[in-house]
């Protein structure tokens, strides 16, 4: 089984590939409570245009399980530590849940790492509110937008739920906890 010494712990990861040696690298970051298991539906799929890369990431799955709290700067330095153990220069990227709250502090802090950032169910703010990135420090490419609500009216969008305190047409990102979504 395939382990790294990262940032003081043993990741596990796991690189599927038939698209060959010249295809880009997708990383896959797993939800809170899952391992890399859970992206094995789409593996076979993304696996013929990507080189694709799935770690558990710390306290799940086979990685080390040190004592926590983990902050989320070990977390971005786990990636960024398994990205340079694998010398893998540049990257795609898609989080879901917790992998999506790395996937933007990755964006954030560094973005000449990442091709594109995908996010799912993520916030820019962590479990102690803390602020992950401003929306407008992300690079353009890669800030939130709404997306097609279904393929038949591509022009409808959906707007992520506001909350009361947000100011109306505010932008996607307003320092308030709600959902937000990257397509």
């Amino acid at each position: 089984m395939p382990f790294a010494a990262v940032n003081g712990i043993q990741l596990f990861y796991r690189i599927d590939a038939t698209a060959g040696s010249d295809a880009p690298w997708l990383v896959l970051s797993n939800s809170l409570g899952a391992d890399v298991s859970m992206w094995t539906p789409q593996v076979e799929t993304l696996a013929t245009k990507y080189r694709v890369l799935r770690y558990d990431t710390r306290g799940h799955g086979r990685s080390d399980a040190p004592r926590g709290p983990y902050t989320l700067d070990q977390l971005v330095g786990d990636v960024i530590g398994l990205l340079d153990t694998l010398d893998i220069k540049r990257a795609h990227y898609c989080g879901l849940s917790m992998g999506g709250l790395t996937g933007i502090a990755l964006a954030a802090r560094h973005p000449e790492r990442f091709e594109r950032v995908v996010l799912s169910k993520a916030q820019f703010l962590d479990a102690s509110n803390n602020i992950v990135a401003k929306y407008d420090e992300l690079p353009a490419r890669q800030r939130p937008h709404p997306a097609p609500c279904h393929r038949r009216c591509p022009r409808r969008v959906c707007v992520p739920q506001r909350v009361p305190e947000c100011p109306p047409g505010g932008q996607p990102w307003c320092g308030r906890r709600h959902p937000i979504a990257i397509f």
